[in-house]
């Protein structure tokens, strides 16, 4: 059996997004013709990495990111294991990205969920059910995650959850942010 003590998360708390330096923007996937697939809100890394399902992806021919600035960030690299539900993609900009860094999940740290919808929601979770993927490892979590948010571990972004989109979590197994390269295109995905 397992001897390591079980982390036991305190109630939920609110804190401010802010002190988190959160990038959250609308993400959008248009398909060829420009019309949108999709939207939904988005939290990219420091590094400028970004989350997002396989099947929410599919038919995309055009992905943006609108942070607080008025240009769209362009999407058009990324990551995805052929086990992966979850893609990691990368954001281009000429202008550092502000926001938590990117690291692997550990499963001897706590693990905190923060909303991306609702403002000063962050809520201790504990990983069930772990499933390794590719690239990410799937979780059931205790408590419901309806809507998109991140996981953190020491302020520190390690997976995302998008509610209805794709029930549960999904940890990220690979790499550190600064050794991480985009292995293809968005339009090699898109074909």
């Amino acid at each position: 059996t397992d001897q390591r003590p079980r982390f036991r998360p305190p109630p939920a708390t609110a804190t401010d997004q802010a002190n988190l330096n959160l990038a959250v923007g609308n993400l959008i996937i248009e398909d060829i013709a420009g019309q949108p697939n999709i939207q939904t809100a988005a939290a990219v890394t420091a590094g400028g990495w970004v989350a997002l399902p396989r099947r929410m992806c599919l038919g995309g021919y055009t992905w943006r990111l609108s942070l607080e600035s008025p240009e769209a960030l362009i999407i058009d690299e990324g990551l995805l294991d052929e086990n992966d539900e979850v893609g990691l993609w990368y954001v281009s900009s000429e202008q550092p990205l502000e926001g938590p860094a990117l690291m692997p999940w550990t499963d001897a740290l706590p693990l905190e969920w923060v909303s991306l919808q609702s403002p000063n929601m962050r809520v201790p979770v504990e990983p069930q059910d772990i499933s390794q993927q590719g690239y990410f490892a799937k979780i059931n979590v205790s408590t419901s995650l309806s809507e998109p948010g991140v996981f953190l571990q020491e302020n520190r972004i390690v997976g995302w959850a998008f509610g209805d989109l794709a029930p549960g979590g999904f940890l990220w197994a690979g790499e550190e942010e600064t050794n991480l390269r985009p292995r293809f295109r968005v339009d090699d995905f898109y074909r």
